[in-house]
């Protein structure tokens, strides 16, 4: 199940200034939620219950009433979430229309570059592997240097896929940054959550599993990652096989 906070992120592009008022007296009231009337709520906002319902749908919940009891939900559940709580949020973020659009890029662009350090390179191969299995034209560069020449060769037709589980790698962010200087189009795939990439890139998509470090290592969960990638590439080679 999506939290609410999760929602917010995931949905954020729907979202206008009072929808957003409600929505930060929602979280700093969060208890108090599942207990109001939608009146009471729209009274305490200074608006019209319709309001209140728009946003729940927003949100993608059913109505008011669904929300409030998605939030007493939410707040009976652990704190810790598990590998398999982690690969269901996972499943719950996954947007048909977001992923096809994405692939559409992917499809539109003469040249496709993914980029990715440390323990992402291997999420960045990937994708760019599963995306040449049907002869698309696809890049991963290693090194930091060799990722800079590239990025001045690119054009607005092209694509950057950014892979970071942070979403605050610096050298990543760098790149995003430089790419919108250029004009081209970047696409950020992080760990839901609200971070720099995610903001200073084009688009946004999301899987669900926190950076987890043990004694300096990181034994982050790569299943979610995989997961959200595999239906990328699934839903790019049945519609450009």
């Amino acid at each position: 199940m999506l939290h609410f906070n999760d929602r917010v992120l995931n949905f954020e592009h729907l979202l206008n200034d009072t929808d957003d008022q409600i929505i930060e007296y929602i979280q700093a009231n969060f208890e108090d939620v599942p207990h109001m009337s939608v009146q009471s709520l729209a009274t305490q906002m200074f608006t019209v219950p319709n309001t209140i319902i728009r946003l729940s749908r927003k949100l993608g919940y059913d109505g008011f009433s669904h929300m409030k009891t998605a939030i007493k939900e939410e707040l009976r559940e652990l704190e810790e979430l598990d590998a398999m709580q982690n690969l269901k949020k996972t499943h719950a973020l996954l947007d048909s229309q977001k992923i096809q659009s994405f692939n559409t890029m992917i499809h539109q662009s003469p040249r496709v570059i993914v980029y990715g350090i440390g323990d992402s390179a291997i999420y960045c191969e990937y994708l760019m592997n599963g995306l040449r299995t049907v002869n698309k034209k696809c890049e991963f560069y290693l090194h930091r240097h060799n990722m800079l020449t590239e990025l001045e060769t690119l054009t607005s037709k092209d694509l950057l896929i950014l892979i970071s589980v942070s979403g605050e790698t610096s050298q990543l962010i760098e790149l995003a940054k430089l790419a919108k200087e250029h004009c081209v189009r970047t696409i950020a795939i992080t760990h839901l959550c609200d971070n720099t990439l995610q903001k200073e890139s084009s688009y946004s998509l999301y899987f669900s599993s926190p950076p987890i470090y043990s004694r300096n290592h990181n034994i982050t969960d790569p299943t979610p990652i995989f997961y959200l990638l595999r239906h990328i590439l699934e839903d790019y080679w049945k519609s450009y096989k």
